[in-house]
C-alpha cells in the first residue's frame, strides 16, 4: 500500500512541476527552436499610390476582408508586394517611413518580414509553453505598443488594413537601417 501511495505521489510531483518545459535560466543557445519561414498567400491585394511631390516615397495599402488577429496574414503579403514594387521601380533598398512605431528613419531595427510579423503579433513567435492559461492573442497584443500598426476591425464584417509609407533608397549609408527587396 505504501509503495502505491509513494509512486502516486512521485507521479503527481512530475506532473505538476513541469519537468517537460524549457528552463528559463538555460542559455538560449541550448534551446533548439526551429523557425520556419513565413509564406502566406491571401485574397487581399496591395495598392500602391504615390506621395505628392516625391519620386522616392510611395504608400502601400493592403486590405483583407474580415477580422484577422493573425497579423502575419497581412504583414507578409504586404512586404512581399512591396519588394516586387521596389524592384520594378529600379531600386533594391527601401525604408519604412510610416507608421512611426516601425519607422526605420527613427532607428527601428527590424528589416525582415518574419521579425516584423513576430513583433507586431507576438503569439506567432512565442512558444506555447511560455504562455499562461489566461494569455491569448488579445492580451499579448495589448502588451505591445505596436498594436495600432495594423488596423483590425471590431467586427468580422470589417476590413483588416495595413498601411505603410515607403522611401526608396539607391545606395544606403552605413548607419541607415534599410530593407533589401531581394530578400
Amino acid at each position: 500500500m505504501n509503495k502505491i501511495v509513494l509512486s502516486m505521489g512521485m507521479l503527481a510531483v512530475f506532473m505538476f512541476t513541469g519537468c517537460g518545459s524549457v528552463d528559463p535560466s538555460m542559455p538560449q543557445s541550448s534551446v533548439h527552436v526551429k523557425k520556419k519561414a513565413l509564406t502566406i498567400k491571401t485574397k487581399g491585394q496591395t495598392i500602391f499610390s504615390s506621395v505628392a511631390g516625391s519620386e522616392t516615397l510611395f504608400k502601400a495599402s493592403h486590405k483583407l476582408k474580415g477580422k484577422h488577429r493573425a497579423v502575419a496574414k497581412i504583414v507578409v503579403p504586404t512586404i512581399n508586394d512591396i519588394n516586387k514594387e521596389v524592384l520594378r521601380r529600379g531600386y533594391r533598398y527601401y525604408q519604412i517611413v510610416s507608421p512611426t512605431q516601425i519607422n526605420n528613419l527613427e532607428g527601428f531595427p527590424i528589416n525582415n518580414k518574419n521579425d516584423l510579423a513576430a513583433f507586431l503579433n507576438p503569439q506567432t513567435s512565442m512558444p506555447r509553453h511560455e504562455l499562461s492559461m489566461l494569455e491569448t492573442g488579445a492580451t499579448l497584443m495589448d502588451n505591445q505598443k505596436s498594436q495600432s500598426v495594423v488596423s483590425v476591425p471590431f467586427l468580422i464584417f470589417g476590413t483588416t488594413e495595413f498601411n505603410l509609407v515607403v522611401r526608396l533608397v539607391k545606395e544606403p549609408r552605413v548607419e541607415e537601417i534599410v530593407w533589401d527587396a531581394k530578400n
